[in-house]
């Protein structure tokens, strides 16, 4: 056995497999292209869905005003987190962030009641869809949270130009990073969205305060805001800025667009000749003003120091995001880095807070107020529900649109008292026969 020879092992020589492409194609495709009627269940079963969605948010905005909304901040946050996970299984994620954010407001009253008069036009406007136009439509399937078909608002044609990059902002909602790009041309403000899931890079952004050359398509709405771009954009000489606004003329600008899409939440704009203002107090909010009044500005503490660092107290231009509320640092000048309560200015007339106060306490124990004789009261008085909650949450909404389109400049921001001046006190002069008294101690000592 030992000199029997050893029998050598050949490795097994692997086939290479040939990956045949998948007959199955996906549900409703048919060998033509898309099947139309495939797409039409789908879409009537997810219109469905909504529905049943958007029928028990108004259920519980109802009864949340039925209790009173004092009530509303002893409850757990399970319950804000059960309704929001209920409209995401019905498909409306736009639904479900806005009641996320309902434990936010929970410690203002009027921005509560605003917030929930905002959601119960939506669970309003759902069931009547059919008579708006197609860009109200747009804009309705848009808050709600259906997706942007991107591939069709790219076929519908745009526009191949150089855009004035004004800034962007990043912000984190519901695991998701957002990245906002405003842009503008002419008489148009873009808005580019980038996301990207927790984890993930964004895509690089577009040089703030620059320009490019780049094709962009609106998206369908009333306010043709939200845009998509369309293929790559490229450096571009530099376009002049556009030219700045004063504050009433932002309000105007943000009421004209709100009047028309009242689920918008914030428009852009180039802002100026404005003086940044530090808070007088502890607990003063940073202001941004004129000669005119002022707007709350927010942001963060780095842009707003870098704003007061560059006008040095003197007036300035910037571009600023304004959501209703605040105004948010896009990007001072070309080489500057770029980066809720509700005012007591807004006009809320005599009906808000007599809404606000039987929304507090509750429609079971609370009637309805009367509404004023005003223009606002009257139109109010034609808003009736079946219930006392659901008129009062329509009432509130249509008053609260009508106050935020129509807010006017806060008051100018007041001029920090200087301190008073530091009197350099006068040497105090010695006493009479000490010096004396040191010498006689001396001489006697030594």
């Amino acid at each position: 056995m030992a000199g029997r020879p050893r029998r050598e092992t050949r490795p097994t020589r692997l086939r290479p497999t040939r990956l045949r492409p998948s007959r199955r194609r996906p549900a409703g495709e048919t060998r033509g292209g898309p099947d139309p009627a495939a797409q039409a269940r789908r879409r009537a079963a997810r219109e469905k869905k909504v529905s049943l969605g958007l029928d028990a948010l108004q259920t519980f905005l109802k009864d949340l005003v039925r209790d009173g909304l004092a009530q509303a901040a002893a409850r757990p946050y399970s319950d804000w987190d059960t309704q929001a996970a209920r409209l995401v299984d019905a498909q409306a994620p736009g639904a479900a962030r806005l009641v996320r954010m309902i434990p936010e407001v929970l410690p203002h009253p009027d921005r509560l009641l605003t917030h929930l008069s905002r959601l119960y036009l939506l669970t309003e406007a759902w069931p009547r869809r059919d008579t708006l136009s197609a860009p109200q439509q747009a804009d309705l399937r848009a808050a709600l949270g259906f997706p942007l078909d991107r591939a069709a608002t790219v076929a519908a044609g745009g526009t191949d130009t150089r855009w004035l990059i004004l800034g962007h902002t990043v912000s984190d909602e519901e695991h998701v990073r957002t990245r906002r790009t405003w842009l503008h041309e002419g008489g148009t403000t873009a808005l580019l969205l980038d996301f990207a899931a927790p984890g993930w890079p964004l895509l690089p952004p577009l040089p703030a305060g620059g320009s490019v050359r780049a094709r962009l398509s609106p998206a369908p709405g009333t306010v043709p805001q939200r845009h998509v771009l369309d293929g790559e954009a490229t450096r571009s000489a530099t376009t002049p800025l556009p030219a700045p606004v004063n504050l009433d003329g932002l309000l105007d600008a943000h009421g004209a667009a709100l009047a028309l899409n009242p689920w918008l939440e914030r428009t852009a704009h180039h802002l100026g000749p404005v003086t940044v203002h530090p808070p007088a107090r502890d607990g003063d909010p940073w202001r941004a003003g004129d000669a005119r009044g002022s707007l709350p500005l927010g942001g963060s503490d780095t842009a707003r120091l870098t704003l007061l660092a560059l006008g040095g107290g003197h007036p300035q231009t910037f571009t600023a995001e304004w959501d209703g509320q605040s105004l948010t640092p896009l990007c001072a000048g070309r080489t500057a880095p770029c980066t809720r309560w509700m005012n007591r200015r807004m006009n809320m007339g005599s009906d808000l807070p007599a809404l606000l106060s039987a929304a507090l306490i509750g429609t079971e124990r609370a009637p309805l107020p009367t509404p004023g004789p005003d223009a606002a009261g009257q139109a109010a008085a034609r808003v009736t529900r079946d219930d006392p909650a659901g008129t009062l949450l329509a009432r509130a909404a249509l008053l609260t649109l009508a106050a935020t389109a129509g807010r006017q400049p806060d008051p100018p921001a007041p001029t920090p008292t200087p301190p008073p001046p530091i009197r350099a006190r006068k040497p105090r002069p010695a006493p009479r026969g000490t010096s004396r008294t040191w010498a006689a101690r001396c001489c006697t000592s030594g």
